[in-house]
């Protein structure tokens, strides 16, 4: 993208991340010297909450202020965490995301350089609002890997994949996911353990849960016990005979998981057109107090025929705007989950090639080999060393194993390697 669009119109954009209230009270405990245990202990009583302030957990639990009364250092402390609550501790760059621009990115936004790169200091909302158009790239490489895979299997030309393989499921369900796209992680696997996956959507819907926001608010123990039918599934406002609620969840489990979900709430309770609920959508989670507010009020109008109490409606709309901020993209869960399950499946079912594809990609991006060699030699993969007669330039199918290429060996350039090849098709090398 850098090279096609060049330098002086795309750019990398910047994220950044606060203080949140535990990690704050952890690292001031350890810097005004409160000891290990009882700064972790006092860390551990804050309870986790994406909504509720410093102010808001002081008067909500008694534990907090019990701790906070035992000792004058964690007073200390925790006065000082309510006047910095918020303030952005580091910057780093968004996982895929780039913006390119018609005309000179630097006459548009404030740029600063990592390394060879260079960095929006606008975060992507406010890049979006100026007009600059942002993409997501990820799981480039992934895609790099299985075509070269699949290019080495003639069957599989077509790039079409069973979606219903029984090797690819049982494979995955034995935890036997790495080089899996998206699904090596221990805490991706834990998901997979506690509850296997069936199918694509199994995959679609894990996905969207294993994420901080979802992770933390219990959202994803109370999908897997419900996929499970260790708890009934509950549907929100069931009482008040919301059936669109129901319509709308029941493929979930009566969680929210998807924005597509979010905005058809939206829709339905504002009673507007689909592209008035993506403005609304969008408004929700830029989490501004003042549009929030003025959002609520006109709730509260659109709602009056359903005739709840005040408390009511502001938990329902609290409700609404929470999940939005949670809530995946469902469609690119439906493009992930297609790369997830490729990967899968070649590996499953051609893991040779698959391997080398791995190997060979890494190579490119001059990435370390001795570590993915390491971890294929675990997962059953045989190596062979490398042979004058036998090895090509790059990493081939051998027998039942790998056998090296001359590429990895230290010296050898690509002259070399040509020389090699050309005088072993005249004569056999002996190897004394």
């Amino acid at each position: 993208m850098f090279d096609y669009y060049e330098y002086i119109n795309t750019s990398q954009i910047i994220t950044f991340h606060n203080l949140s209230t535990k990690s704050l009270i952890r690292d001031l405990s350890r810097a005004i010297g409160l000891d290990y245990i009882s700064g972790d202990r006092f860390s551990k009583s804050i309870p986790f909450s994406l909504e509720l302030s410093m102010e808001d957990i002081f008067k909500k639990y008694l534990s907090v202020r019990s701790f906070i009364s035992s000792n004058e250092k964690s007073l200390d402390i925790w006065k000082i965490s309510t006047k910095i609550e918020g303030v952005y501790a580091s910057i780093s760059k968004h996982a895929g995301g780039v913006v390119i621009s018609k005309n000179n990115i630097f006459n548009i936004t404030p740029i600063l350089f990592d390394d060879e790169d260079c960095v929006t200091q606008y975060e992507k909302t406010i890049l979006q609002e100026i007009g600059l158009l942002k993409f997501d790239f990820l799981g480039l490489k992934t895609i790099s890997i299985i075509n070269l895979t699949i290019s080495m299997i003639p069957e599989k030309s077509t790039g079409e994949f069973n979606i219903d393989d029984y090797h690819t499921y049982k494979m995955i369900n034995n935890l036997e996911t790495d080089l899996v796209f998206q699904l090596e992680s221990n805490g991706m696997k834990k998901m997979i353990k506690r509850s296997p996956i069936e199918n694509i959507f199994d995959i679609i819907f894990y996905l969207s849960l294993f994420r901080p926001g979802p992770i933390q608010s219990g959202c994803v123990n109370i999908f897997l016990n419900r996929k499970n039918n260790l708890e009934e599934t509950y549907f929100p406002y069931k009482e008040e005979n919301f059936l669109f609620l129901k319509i709308f969840l029941s493929y979930t489990h009566g969680i929210i998981i998807f924005q597509e979900q979010i905005v058809a709430i939206i829709q339905t309770f504002f009673e507007c057109t689909m592209y008035d609920s993506e403005k609304i959508f969008r408004i929700m989670i830029s989490n501004s107090i003042n549009e929030l507010n003025l959002l609520f009020e006109i709730f509260k109008k659109k709602c009056t025929k359903l005739k709840l109490s005040n408390f009511k409606l502001l938990k329902l709309f609290y409700l609404i705007v929470v999940f939005a901020g949670y809530s995946f993209n469902r469609t690119h869960a439906h493009s992930y989950a297609k790369i997830v399950y490729q990967t899968a499946f070649l590996k499953a079912n051609y893991l040779l090639e698959y391997c080398i594809s791995n190997i060979y990609i890494d190579q490119l991006l001059g990435l370390d080999l001795d570590r993915i060699i390491f971890n294929l030699k675990i997962i059953g993969v045989f190596f062979y060393k490398p042979d004058i007669n036998l090895s090509d330039e790059n990493f081939k199918i051998y027998k039942n194993g790998i056998l090296f290429g001359f590429s990895v060996i230290k010296f050898i350039d690509e002259d070399f390697i040509d020389r090699i090849l050309y005088y072993r098709n005249k004569i056999f090398f002996l190897i004394v």
